[in-house]
């Protein structure tokens, strides 16, 4: 099940920029721990599991919190989302949206934070949203790019450390694994799949800078930025389906390391 909540929360009478050097790129991780501390109040049976379940990838992704200035008689605020990835979740959301918490507490920007609006998306099935792009109506656009509106990073395993640059084989390795993992109604058995894909897109263009995101004391290397691919025309309709639905699962479930704190965020343009 995939669902999304919009949250915009106004601050505090006095809450302006510039901020301390540290909160910027800290702000991921100060929001997920607003998201857990208020779980562990609201559902502390569904904190438990979460922190118990053996695998180590979070069923949920919030995005890198977008700041508005204040203006007029608007103060400062900020708007963020919670997207859901099991039917648990979604139905945490669904409980906080008809009950939201009025007030949260940022103690590192000395600020409350105070409901002003949400929105909970319509829930879909892992089912309804393949056939989407996995239909034989469907005709997949031969080009994408991805818009990475966070700080991203992957894993690199191998060497035992991040690895900041938007490679296509990392984006689709880390969407296969999240998608096999949540969806209990199409998983992706092919283990050549991924060769497959990288078989079947080029690099068009690509425009990113490095940044930094605070996770605790430790900095992260990251990127943000724009990867523009093409499909070539030479490829089978079913696997540039495939692609695309992969592709546009990056949304809600975020792409590469630490997608829970906000980082990996990603907007599909055709």
């Amino acid at each position: 099940m995939l669902a999304r909540l919009t949250l915009t929360y106004h601050a505090s009478q006095g809450l302006t920029q510039p901020w301390p050097s540290a909160i910027k790129p800290s702000l991921g991780s100060i929001f997920h721990a607003l998201f857990l501390e208020d779980m562990a109040t609201r559902n502390p049976l569904l904190f438990e599991h979460l922190h118990t379940r053996e695998n180590h990838l979070r069923p949920y992704k919030l995005t890198w919190p977008e700041y508005h200035a204040p203006h007029a008689e608007m103060p400062a605020a900020f708007t963020w989302s919670i997207n859901a990835l099991t039917p648990e979740l979604s139905d945490y959301l669904a409980q906080w949206a008809a009950e939201p918490t009025q007030t949260l507490h940022i103690k590192q920007l000395e600020s409350s934070l105070h409901c002003h609006n949400h929105q909970l998306d319509k829930a879909l099935t892992y089912g309804d949203f393949a056939q989407q792009y996995y239909n034989p109506g469907f005709v997949p656009p031969e080009r994408v790019t991805l818009v990475f509106n966070s700080p991203t990073t992957f894993n690199w395993a191998a060497n035992n450390h991040y690895y900041p640059m938007p490679d296509p084989r990392l984006i689709l390795s880390s969407l296969y694994t999240k998608w096999n993992t949540f969806s209990q109604q199409l998983t992706l058995e092919d283990e050549d799949i991924l060769d497959h894909f990288i078989a079947a897109i080029r690099i068009r263009q690509m425009a990113v800078k490095s940044t930094v995101a605070m996770v605790g004391r430790h900095g992260i290397p990251c990127f943000r930025g724009e990867l523009g691919l093409t499909i070539t025309r030479k490829t089978p309709q079913a696997l540039r389906q495939l692609l695309m639905l992969l592709l546009h699962y990056a949304p809600y479930c975020g792409v590469g390391a630490k997608t829970a704190m906000g980082l990996g965020t990603v907007d599909i343009i055709e």
